[in-house]
């Protein structure tokens, strides 16, 4: 007698991808497959922020809580993103005319160098933040399963 062993896999689940142009040039590509390590990271995230709202007053006025070498709740949801969603980009070179990796900490170099202008940063961010949540919600579409409505139960007893 054999046993057959099926694949244990997860079946593919189509991705979702949006594109990202901005008027310096640079284009980013963002794609979404249901990466676990990007769920777990951005939850992670949430328990961070939550964790520095219960911060003693001392300790969120010290200077030491307040470096430069802190990121920001925004730099770190950035950060994740760019180390899970971000798959390419065009037009951001280095120093020397480079292609430079992407990568979350270069995502934030990235936000903060595309304009000096702070209300463009933003609206630069607001976008990748709006792309990520449509490239999302269209996962969702896409690999939803339909559910069936249950069948109406019929006693098992026979009608007289």
């Amino acid at each position: 007698m054999a046993i057959t062993l099926n694949d244990l896999k997860p079946k593919s689940l189509k991705s979702a991808t949006r594109t990202l142009e901005h008027d310096s040039g640079v284009t980013l590509t963002i794609e979404y497959d249901g990466d676990k390590g990007f769920e777990r990271a951005f939850a992670r995230l949430h328990e961070i922020d939550a964790d520095e709202k219960k911060e003693d007053v001392t300790k969120a006025l010290s200077k030491a809580y307040n470096s430069d070498d802190r990121l920001t709740s925004i730099e770190r949801q950035l950060f994740v993103m760019g180390e899970f969603l971000v798959k390419d980009w065009d037009g951001v070179n280095d120093a020397d005319g480079e292609k430079v990796e992407v990568n979350g900490a270069n995502l934030i170099k990235l936000c903060a160098a595309i304009s000096e202008d702070q209300d463009e940063q933003v609206a630069f961010m607001t976008k990748l933040f709006e792309l990520i949540g449509e490239a999302i919600k269209e996962f969702g579409d896409l690999n939803s399963v339909t559910k069936k409505k249950p069948s109406k139960s019929t006693s098992t007893a026979k009608k007289p």
